[in-house]
């Protein structure tokens, strides 16, 4: 007897858990599994990506690269496996929305499964000069009252800074004035850049004729979009407009959109590599086998743990099947499976189908020999045990994986 216990969707592919009782008079030889695709879907329901950026070269600053140009420019990118139909996208930011006409910032597009376009041109020559100063002194007031509002919070959280607890004598009073001086500071860099002088104390948007740079900075940028497939179906979402960096801010001037990334160092993140069991939802191979070697003796029930993928997002219906005694098959009642896969989930630098991590070792025997001696690069020697390690279990994971 075969019974799917469980199907856990909580990972990027569905772990099924399932089991075989031996209610025979004796032991039993399960030597392979098989996985009977039924019925399959491709999921078709497109998955929208957003972008900005500034289409000038980068310089380097201090601690940031730099570029700027009187135009920033949205493009999409429809990650999902299906056209996404008619479109309606609608840019949304504060100051971004009250600055340029409703036309510049709404469009309607189709946009084709795994197509990236620019769908919107935002260019600061079509502002006038006294609207976006009047926008820039009204936003910065705003920002400089909650910034005063908040510092009483941090009297609040230090409470603690006294003499009884074994600070000095005025040290809350003195760390207060610093944390003032230190986040006004940051105020003022927000909100201006120098170009000919420090800032001066005095802060509204006079300071421009000065040699000040009148900045307004945009946070969180989003698009709000509707869109239908190709069966007519509707989806809609609210999501944000990514950097081209890692790390950035992007603000506006008079005349300039101005991106600063921001300078990090990072390595590459080792991979964690896992394998499973890869569907390919168009193919038209329908059953999956795998050869396997366990003894359950009678009246034992043996507990399996399989990962199920697909190169893209789907459903399918399937059979989960055991061969035993070189011919009786024993199999599950039909089981709905679903993953999600889409476009940029770069999911083959996370998971290996383990039918290619026995070729790769059958590839490896055959340049290195049948195992790997001491003298062989370090990496390959680890990579020979993960494989080995692997293929111990294959198609099965351990409970641990």
């Amino acid at each position: 007897m075969i019974e799917v216990l469980n199907i856990n969707n909580d990972g990027f592919f569905p772990i099924i858990d399932f089991s075989f009782k031996n209610n025979g008079s004796s032991s039993v030889i399960l030597w392979q599994f098989s996985l009977e695709i039924i019925s399959r879907e491709i999921n078709n329901r497109p998955i929208l990506d957003f972008k900005y950026r500034i289409d000038a070269p980068r310089t380097a600053g201090s601690d940031a690269l730099v570029a700027s140009s009187n135009q920033l420019i949205i493009q999409v990118t429809n990650n999902g496996w299906g056209l996404a139909r008619g479109c309606e996208l609608l840019f949304i930011e504060p100051t971004v929305s009250s600055l340029f006409p409703e036309e510049a910032i709404r469009v309607t597009a189709n946009i084709a499964s795994g197509e990236t376009k620019d769908i919107m041109t935002l260019d600061l020559a079509d502002i006038k000069t006294e609207r976006f100063n009047a926008t820039h002194e009204q936003s910065m007031l705003r920002d400089r009252e909650d910034l005063e509002k908040s510092f009483s919070s941090y009297l609040e959280w230090n409470s603690h800074m006294t003499v009884k607890n074994g600070y000095p004598e005025g040290y809350l009073e003195q760390s207060y004035k610093k944390y003032k001086r230190e986040k006004r500071v940051e105020f003022k860099k927000k909100w201006f850049r120098s170009l000919k002088k420090k800032v001066n104390e005095k802060i509204d948007a006079t300071e421009n004729a000065d040699g000040a740079l009148a900045l307004i900075p945009i946070s969180q940028p989003k698009i709000s979009w509707m869109c239908r497939d190709v069966r007519n179906n509707l989806y809609q979402g609210f999501d944000d407009v990514a950097g081209p960096g890692n790390a950035g801010d992007l603000y506006m001037s008079r005349d300039k959109f101005i991106y600063e990334e921001s300078i990090t160092q990072s390595g590459e993140l080792p991979k964690n590599l896992q394998y499973c069991c890869i569907v390919n939802p168009e193919s038209t191979t329908s059953k999956h086998t795998y050869a396997i070697s366990s003894i359950v003796p009678s009246g034992n029930t043996k507990l399996f743990r399989i990962m199920m993928g697909a190169t893209k997002s789907c459903s399918f219906d399937a059979k989960l099947a055991l061969s035993i005694d070189g011919s009786k098959d024993v199999e599950t009642e039909p089981v709905s499976i679903n993953i999600w896969n889409p476009r940029n989930s770069n999911w083959d630098q996370h998971f290996l189908d383990g039918d290619k991590i026995r070729q790769k070792m059958i590839d490896l025997k055959h340049s290195k020999g049948n195992t790997p001696s001491s003298t062989e690069d370090e990496w390959l020697i680890k990579e020979w045990r993960w494989l080995e390690d692997k293929l111990t279990d294959y198609p099965f994971i351990k409970p641990t994986d």
